[in-house]
């Protein structure tokens, strides 16, 4: 009850600040993470489905970035903002010790993660990069969890 209520919290908070709530699908295509950059630097953290040709996402912004794929957004209007709800699943890195020998750990949650399509400017970048960081500090300090 504790997750489902601090992801709706979650949701709420980034909605206010403008971004719209969209839940994502957990599985995409190759393609999908190779046009978001995850492949093929992190092939081996992700699960791979083979009998479907789809992998299982460790991160909303593999579906997010594909929701616009092959589109030309005009400047007017932009900035697209989102609020990615999914669940995730990665592979544990490093988990080679004596005490997990023939164990596989499998990482799987649930997260809210802040996604912005702007222009591509150095400056407006950075505006938004501060935005995104001042929002989820917010949201740590509401929770009073201590953060550098």
């Amino acid at each position: 009850m504790l997750e489902t209520k601090l992801m709706g919290w979650a949701l709420d908070r980034i909605a206010e600040a403008g971004f719209t709530p969209i839940t994502v699908p957990s599985m995409a295509r190759e393609q999908a993470f190779l046009n978001q950059g995850q492949f093929p630097g992190h092939v081996e953290e992700t699960y791979a489905l083979p009998n479907d040709d789809l992998y299982l996402a460790g991160t909303a912004e593999v579906a997010l970035t594909s929701l616009h794929s092959g589109e030309i957004i005009e400047a007017d209007k932009l900035p697209v903002l989102y609020a990615g709800y999914s669940p995730c699943f990665r592979r544990e890195a490093g988990s080679a010790g004596k005490d997990v020998r023939g164990l596989l750990r499998v990482h799987q949650f649930i997260k809210v993660e802040q996604y912005v399509i702007c222009e591509a400017d150095d400056a407006q970048s950075a505006s938004w990069h501060a935005r995104l960081l001042e929002l989820a500090e917010s949201m740590l300090q509401a929770l009073e969890i201590p953060t550098r």
